[in-house]
């Protein structure tokens, strides 16, 4: 129904979370990215293809790991690119694991409870 969003980009993450229509949790939905800045004002945002689904119950799900191969195969991305989105989704993974994501994400679950 509606979701927020917010860029960590030191980091290379997208995080959003999505609500149905009663303003209930449905999940948190990550995207590995990269960025880049054009005439210094323009600022570029790459999806590295991978993502991360987490439940409200905790069960994880990473996505499009074959999007992510089938670019590199293609020379879509590079080797570089390829490498980045493999070392943030572990560095991501990690994060989650841990217990952690919602202590990295307290910028985004702020903003989110100005506007609930």
């Amino acid at each position: 129904h509606h979701g927020y969003s917010a860029y960590y980009l030191n980091e290379g993450y997208k995080i959003s979370r999505f609500y149905d229509s009663d303003n209930m949790l449905v999940y948190w939905y990550c995207d590995i990215v990269t960025h880049s800045v054009e005439n210094s004002n323009d600022l570029i945002i790459t999806d590295l293809l991978a993502d991360v689904i987490m439940y409200p119950d905790g069960f994880v799900q990473v996505m499009d790991l074959d999007e992510l191969c089938d670019a590199k195969e293609k020379n879509m991305i590079t080797e570089a690119e390829f490498f980045l989105a493999v070392k943030q989704l572990g560095s991501l993974l990690d994060i989650i694991y841990s217990g952690h994501l919602e202590a990295f994400a307290k910028p985004l679950l702020d903003a989110i409870n100005k506007n609930i």
